[in-house]
């Protein structure tokens, strides 16, 4: 997904907080259908302070690594 649809894909679950909540992320790593684990793994990427929303940084951070991992890419260990 190029940057722009991620963009619009953050804007359908923000309600103008200009955050996802935590129960819409977890829908999303759901339905990415990817390994119980590997959702672990790009959650505590993206979100290494444990908050309960995803800025659209978090956001887009997420869908990257999501991405990635489905192109047959290794995750990182850590994030910049």
């Amino acid at each position: 997904m190029e940057i722009a649809n991620l963009l619009k894909f953050f804007a359908n679950f923000d309600k103008g907080s200009g955050f996802v909540p935590m129960e819409d992320m977890q829908k999303i790593l759901l339905s990415a259908k990817i390994p119980s684990e590997v959702c672990k793994s790009i959650w505590d990427l993206a979100n290494p302070n444990g908050l309960d929303k995803f800025s659209k940084q978090m956001f887009l951070v997420t869908m990257t690594l999501i991405n990635k991992y489905k192109k047959g890419m290794p995750l990182p260990k850590t994030l910049p």
